[in-house]
């Protein structure tokens, strides 16, 4: 398996969080999408990897996808 489960303060659950590979013409909106199948959760995925929204992603970055 190629997740990561990293554990967190004691007493609060362990997340489970799959590296995803940015690529051409990726957005936090088309990476929620592709794992979520809603671009809802876009938010959320900038904010797990401490990145604002607008912030600019590279190719080849790693992106920490929790689920």
């Amino acid at each position: 398996s190629n997740s990561i489960s990293v554990m967190q303060a004691e007493g609060t659950p362990v997340v489970h969080a799959y590296p995803y590979i940015v690529r051409r013409g990726d957005s936090f909106w088309k990476i929620s999408l592709k794992f979520h199948g809603t671009g809802t959760k876009a938010s959320q995925i900038a904010e797990d990897n401490n990145l604002s929204l607008d912030a600019h992603l590279n190719i080849g970055d790693t992106l920490l996808i929790h689920y």
